[in-house]
């Protein structure tokens, strides 16, 4: 484990290859590996979510961008 995050527990993997110039995708095969190893698992990873809230005692504030329909 190297840390923990926003709503994250973060690890870090370290790999040996024998040939550099596939390392992208012996990378993105580890993670797909992960990736179903967690869901067989049935370990979610909950990503955050953010709100928006918008003034309504401003509404001048609020423009249109674009054409209008």
């Amino acid at each position: 484990m190297r840390e923990f995050g926003d709503s994250a527990v973060i690890f870090s993997a370290s790999v040996w290859i024998e040939d550099p110039w596939s390392s992208m995708r012996r990378s993105s095969d580890l993670h797909d590996t992960i990736w179903w190893a967690l869901k067989e698992a049935n370990i979610t990873i909950a990503f955050p979510q953010v709100d928006v809230h918008l003034d309504t005692l401003a509404p001048e504030s609020v423009q249109r961008i674009g054409p209008t329909a």
